[in-house]
């Protein structure tokens, strides 16, 4: 679902890895199952959105002024 100016990519708490796909990072890692190949159930790991996503925890990442 799209919600037009509240997108993960304008948000602060959203970290880019490549082309449409990021992390959000307002909440602390997500645990991992260690049946997952490739996971590392040592460290976690953020939830992974695309850059159209959003979520009510959204906040600006760079402040308008006179908008």
């Amino acid at each position: 679902m799209k919600k037009k100016g509240v997108e993960c990519s304008k948000c602060s708490h959203w970290n880019e890895l490549s082309g449409n796909m990021g992390e959000c990072r307002v909440n602390p890692p997500m645990s991992v199952p260690k049946n997952i190949p490739g996971a590392d159930p040592e460290r976690g790991t953020w939830l992974k959105t695309t850059a159209e996503d959003w979520c009510s925890f959204f906040k600006p990442s760079k402040v308008e002024i006179g908008v």
